[in-house]
């Protein structure tokens, strides 16, 4: 079975099909950075973008993400662009691709 594939359209644009239909129409770019839904997100990308179950919650400058142990904060610009104070209390889908992450140290066991 054929999960999905790329075909290139006219004037620099994407279609990703998925089965029958497709999943997502756009410029390689906006793929990229604006997947259309969980299926398109978890495949482009090498390596692809990771996905995890998260909540978002108020935190003391607004809203984070807390994954496990960390609490991520959300830029107040991406709040508002995206609506997410509707999420605030609520499980979400969240989405870090492995290049967005920057080396923040972890503690040694002395191994």
């Amino acid at each position: 079975m054929e999960v999905g594939k790329f075909a290139s359209a006219a004037h620099g644009r994407l279609v990703h099909s998925r089965n029958v239909g497709h999943a997502q129409v756009d410029t390689p770019f906006d793929i990229y950075e604006h997947p259309a839904n969980l299926f398109v997100a978890s495949f482009i990308g090498s390596p692809p973008m990771n996905l995890a179950q998260a909540a978002i919650e108020q935190a003391k400058e607004g809203l984070a993400v807390k994954l496990g142990d960390a609490e991520i904060s959300i830029p107040p610009e991406l709040v508002t662009r995206n609506g997410l104070d509707a999420c605030a209390g609520k499980t979400v889908i969240v989405g870090i691709r492995p290049e967005d992450i920057s080396g923040v140290g972890r503690k040694s066991s002395g191994l």
